[in-house]
Parts: structure tokens; sequence; C-alpha cells
């Protein structure tokens, strides 16, 4: 199908106006950044190592333990650390159900009443 020269010279035009950007609002607010310039200077002139100095700003807000557990988690399901620690519920979740997987067929059983699955699914070992 082609095009008659109206429908052409249209085109041409369109793409010759100059286009407005559109205004970007900052992802952060400017109160909230000038509280976050106050709170902790991340790097400090003289700061004898400045790459741990901004690795620790990141780190000393993570809960140690939390990301150890995701850790340990991640290399069990072959899963990058951060990852893990980002999707941790759900992978405590998978882990408790495999260990369901591999308890007795007794236990098994058991669990088939959700009452009783419910109180007593953290007894469950490994």
């Amino acid at each position: 199908m082609a095009l008659d020269q109206a429908t052409l010279d249209s085109i041409d035009q369109q793409t010759q106006d100059p286009v407005e950007a559109p205004e970007v609002q900052p992802r952060i607010q400017p109160a909230a950044m000038a509280m976050m310039d106050e709170a902790v200077p991340i790097y400090e002139a003289g700061s004898p190592n400045p790459s741990a100095r901004a690795s620790m700003s990141l780190a000393v807000s993570a809960n140690a333990d939390q990301y150890a557990r995701a850790a340990t988690l991640g290399k069990q399901y072959n899963v990058p650390a951060d990852i893990a620690e980002r999707n941790l519920d759900w992978l405590e979740t998978k882990a408790k159900l495999d260990g369901f997987d591999a308890a007795a067929p007794g236990v098994q059983m058991s669990m088939q009443d959700p009452h009783i699955a419910k109180l007593s699914h953290d007894d469950i070992e490994k």
C-alpha cells in the first residue's frame, strides 16, 4: 500500500517538530537528600580505605544474621546471596518443605491434618 504525498508530508513535518523533554522529578526529595547528606559522610577526606568505607555504609543497615541465612540458602539452591536475601521468606519455606519431603512416613501422615501441621511444622528436623 503506497502512501500519498499529503501523508508523507505530514509524517515529515512531525519528525521535524521539536519535542520537549518531560520534566523529570528526582527520586529522592530534596529534604530527604539533605538529611542523608548530614547523617553519614560516606566519603570522608583522609579515610584510609574509601572503598571499604563505601561498602560498610551499605552493610551497616543490613541484618547480618538474616544475610547469613540468605547466603546459606542461596548456596543450597544455587542462587546468588543478594537475590536469596530479597527472597528469603520464599527460600525458607522451600527449605522447610524440602525437609518435610525427607521426613519419616509417620510424620508425613500426621501432617495431613492442617491443625497438627500448624502446631508442629517447626519441629520437623531436616
